[in-house]
């Protein structure tokens, strides 16, 4: 009898342990992965508390980022303009506490605006010739590109090959880093960032194999967290595609 619940106690006790690591887990999908896919897919870990001062700030920073963004001028400001039209008129007021959801809603756009207040500043920032500026655009391409060296299944030839393909670029990558001070900065950027986005279209069947054929694989709009600086040209970032097929977003 004693055997017995002893032995009952340490499956309960491995089940509880089972369920918090599950847990974990699907916060981190939730809060690294699941924040952005365009409405398609909702996150069901993650509460964004509610925050009446950093909601304050977002809705302060927006005349700021009019202004930041009518003095953009580079390349990679193409389709800003418009998506921060659309940004800063869905902010919502912050309801009461007992509206959990529509808190939720607030202070996700409230996280976004911050998000491209940061992006806008920064771009203007490289336009005016702030190498800083500009090493920060490379990052954003940099860390994505050191997810998807970590991501890309190596299981087939075909998948190896996508793997050289996106080592090759990250040596690219990194290579721009030097030349950050360069006046063709920002064409060699976006050369390296479509041949990116190329490879992008090329791996999905090869590397992200439970995504169907007419889910939505788009680049994700400035201000989400897997924004990276020239996606308004087309790139779909290696943590988009991730997301979208862990999820198996079809709709």
């Amino acid at each position: 009898m004693f055997a017995t619940i002893v032995l009952v106690c340490i499956v309960l006790l491995f089940a509880y342990v089972y369920f918090l690591l599950r847990r974990s887990e699907h916060r981190v999908a939730d809060s690294d992965y699941a924040l952005d896919t365009f409405g398609t897919y909702k996150t069901g870990g993650r509460t964004e508390w509610r925050n009446e001062e950093y909601y304050r700030q977002a809705l302060a920073s927006i005349p700021h980022t009019d202004q930041l963004v009518a003095q953009l001028r580079s390349p990679l400001a193409a389709g800003i303009a418009q998506q921060w039209s659309i940004a800063s008129s869905e902010l919502p007021a912050l309801p009461n506490y007992d509206h959990d959801d529509q808190v939720r809603a607030a202070m996700r756009c409230a996280q976004r605006l911050m998000r491209i207040n940061r992006d806008c500043a920064t771009l203007l920032s490289a336009e005016q010739g702030n190498p800083d500026a500009r090493l920060a655009i490379v990052a954003t391409l940099d860390r994505d590109l050191r997810f998807a060296d970590t991501k890309c299944p190596t299981l087939t030839l075909e998948q190896l090959r996508i793997r050289d393909e996106l080592r090759a670029i990250a040596d690219r990558a990194r290579a721009l880093k030097g030349t950050v001070e360069s006046p063709r900065f920002f064409d060699d950027y976006l050369s390296l960032v479509r041949d990116y986005a190329a490879l992008v279209v090329r791996a999905r069947p090869v590397c992200f194999k439970r995504m169907k054929a007419d889910a939505p694989f788009e680049p994700p709009p400035i201000g989400s967290i897997f924004y990276v600086f020239g996606c308004t040209h087309g790139l779909v970032p290696w943590t988009t595609a991730y997301s979208l097929d862990k999820h198996r977003v079809t709709e």
